[in-house]
C-alpha cells in the first residue's frame, strides 16, 4: 500500500533522473519493508503501491541488471519485473545498441515510451542496488 509522504522526517533520495528513470528511495518502515518509488519519463509508475520488500526487490534488480550489462534485453524483453511493487505497471523493452527503449502501460491507462541510455540505467540499477542493500 502507498505510504503517507507527509510522515516522512527528510526528503527521499533520488537515484537517476526523473525525467528518464529513477528510484526514489523514501521511509523505511522495517528492517525488510522500504518505501521506493520509480520515475520513468517523468510519469510515477508506482503511483499505487511504493512499499517494496526489500529481500526479493533487491535480487529482482539484481536480475534485471545482470540481463542488461549481458544485453539480454531483447524486443518483447519485460522490464521493471520487480514484484509486487511494479504489479501496476507492465513494461516492455529491448536494447539496440547503446539505448534502451522501454514501453509501459499502467493499470490507470496512463503510456509511457522512453529511450534510456545502457549506461545510465546500469548505474542507476546498481546505485539503488548498493542504497537498499545497506
Amino acid at each position: 500500500m502507498r505510504t503517507n509522504k507527509m510522515l516522512c522526517f527528510k526528503e527521499d533520495m533520488d537515484i537517476g533522473l526523473r525525467s528518464e528513470l529513477a528510484f526514489s528511495i523514501g521511509e523505511k518502515q522495517s528492517p525488510t519493508m522500504q518505501s521506493v518509488d520509480i520515475w520513468l519519463g517523468s510519469v510515477l509508475i508506482t503511483y499505487f503501491d511504493n512499499t517494496a520488500y526489500l529481500p526479493a526487490f533487491v535480487n529482482a534488480l539484481r536480475r534485471e541488471l545482470a540481463n542488461i550489462e549481458k544485453g539480454e534485453v531483447a524486443s518483447g524483453y519485460t522490464f521493471f519485473n520487480l514484484g509486487p511493487t511494479t504489479d501496476d505497471a507492465v513494461a516492455r523493452a529491448k536494447i539496440i545498441e547503446d539505448k534502451i527503449e522501454v514501453s509501459c502501460v499502467l493499470n490507470n491507462g496512463n503510456v509511457v515510451k522512453v529511450i534510456l541510455f545502457v549506461e545510465n540505467t546500469i548505474s542507476a540499477y546498481k546505485e539503488c542496488i548498493r542504497v537498499l542493500s545497506t
